[in-house]
Order: C-alpha cells, then structure tokens, then sequence
C-alpha cells in the first residue's frame, strides 16, 4: 500500500479505494473496516491483477541450411502466465537430443534436417485467455542429389523392363528421362511415373513393355532445381538388328569442338562406322 500512495495512485474517500494505474504489484489482499459506537467489523477481500498476454517468436521467418543450428525464442509479456507450450506444424512439439528446450521460451535445434522445416507455434495460457505467436523455420537450397541409380541391363526382346531414379534436393527436384541424348516420350509401350515421398524425396521409374532391340541405348535420369542438377546414365542393351535412332539436323559452331555419337540400339555391336562425302572417318579420332 505504501507505494500506492507515495505515487499518489491510490485514494480513498467515503469508504471507496481508487487506484490509478494498476500494476502487478497490487496484487494482493485489502481490508475494508468500518467502525461505529457498537464494535468493529473488517472484511478481507483478495485483488488479482491481470495484463493482456503477448507472444511473439523471432526471427518469424529464417533460412537454415542442412546440418546448420537454428534457434526460436518466444518474448511474452502479460500476467498471470501458468505455461507456455511449443507445437510444430499443429502437433506437439517432439524435443530431444537435437531439438531441446534452453528455457521455456527458447528452442535451439541443432544438426538440422529435412523434418526441421515447418511452422512452429508457441502458445501462452492463463485461466483468463489464450495466445500463440508462429514462426516458420525454412530450409537453403540444396543442390539435388541421386539416392537411388538405375544399372546397365541386358536383355533378351520381349519381357517387360523398369528403370528407376530417386532424387533429394531442396526445392524438391523433378526428374527429367532422355535415351542417346533425346528426351524420352511416353507411348502405349512406354511409360514415366513420378511421385513425392513423404519425406521430400522424388522417385522416378521408366517402365517399358514388351521391350525390342531398338529400345536399347543409352539412358539418363537427370534430377534439376534451381538449386542445380544430378544425372546418371547407364545402358540398356536388348539382343537384336542394329538400330539407329533418327537425329535432327545437327548444327556446330566454327572453332568449336563438335561430337557425334551414333544413337545405336541392338546388340551385341560388332563395330561402329563413321563416313563424311563417303569417306571412312578414322576411328583414332
């Protein structure tokens, strides 16, 4: 009470308490009295001051690249405070050797990966209202990488035959196929799926039916972001007539260096002939 009044917030008159600016401070019990020629009676009655709650996580959008550290801190404000909760993504905030509580208003994560990123929300609670504060945590760009490569196949013509490349990146990259160079079509023969894992993940499989000995040739999967590119390559090779697939016109640039790989299918090759105006082009070239 003695602050109340060497602040001049608090005045009494005719039996009523004004208090001017309440702070927390004023919590707590007062008495009323009140007296005349026949005794004394006292009441006691309890204050509890209350103050808006507020919540806000910073940074509320930060960038974090794999493997690096990140750290979430909840400034709040406002009383009475009985706990506060961190969620992730709307579900509770999994803690561990990683992820760990620094207090109950900070996060520090370390060895950040994939299953980091998301929207995390840390929530204020009083018997008298309820507020959260979300910050998104998102990760750098990471150039895409081959998780899973297809290998050299060969065949007899006839059977069914899948190739497969899986890829991890982030953004998540898209898997693009191409046979000698050209981008690979779908037909009734052949077809290209693609999904996204769970995880983030993008798998890729070519499936060709009833395969023939001019399916055969050289085949890429190549997994492109704005992040960069990852590609493979192996052959299939289907016993059978030598094949050779069209090629457009081609074009070089004077000075430059030019290659020409025959786009040839069948096998086994015995050999590979070259000729320009007729004349066999060495092969020591």
């Amino acid at each position: 009470m003695q602050h109340m009044l060497a602040t001049g917030r608090a005045k009494t008159k005719d039996g009523t308490l004004i208090i001017s600016a309440v702070i927390k401070a004023d919590n707590g019990a007062f008495f009323c009295t009140v007296t005349n020629s026949e005794g004394t009676e006292t009441f006691k009655v309890d204050l509890s001051v209350t103050s808006a709650l507020s919540a806000s996580i910073q940074p509320a959008v930060q960038t974090v690249s794999l493997g690096h550290t990140a750290d979430l801190v909840c400034s709040v404000s406002g009383f009475p405070t009985q706990n506060i909760i961190w969620m992730k993504d709307g579900g509770t905030l999994r803690t561990g050797s990683r992820v760990r509580l620094l207090s109950n208003e900070h996060i520090h994560i370390s060895s950040i990966v994939k299953e980091d990123k998301g929207m995390y929300q840390c929530i204020l609670k009083n018997d008298f209202e309820s507020i959260q504060s979300s910050a998104e945590l998102r990760l750098g760009e990471v150039a895409p990488q081959l998780l899973y490569k297809f290998i050299e196949q060969t065949m007899q013509p006839g059977p069914s035959v899948s190739l497969k490349c899986s890829a991890s990146g982030n953004p998540t990259p898209k898997i693009v196929w191409y046979v000698d160079g050209f981008p690979l079509p779908n037909n009734d023969r052949l077809m290209i799926g693609q999904y996204v894992t769970m995880f983030g993940d993008v798998i890729s499989h070519v499936n060709i039916t009833a395969v023939k000995s001019e399916d055969g040739g050289d085949y890429e999967c190549r997994a492109l972001s704005k992040a960069g590119v990852a590609s493979h390559s192996a052959r299939l090779n289907i016993y059978g007539m030598p094949y050779i697939r069209h090629m457009s016109k081609l074009s070089a640039v004077a000075g430059k260096v030019f290659t020409l790989k025959c786009p040839i299918a069948g096998y086994p090759i015995d050999t590979v002939n070259i000729e320009k105006d007729g004349v066999r082009l060495p092969i020591n070239i």
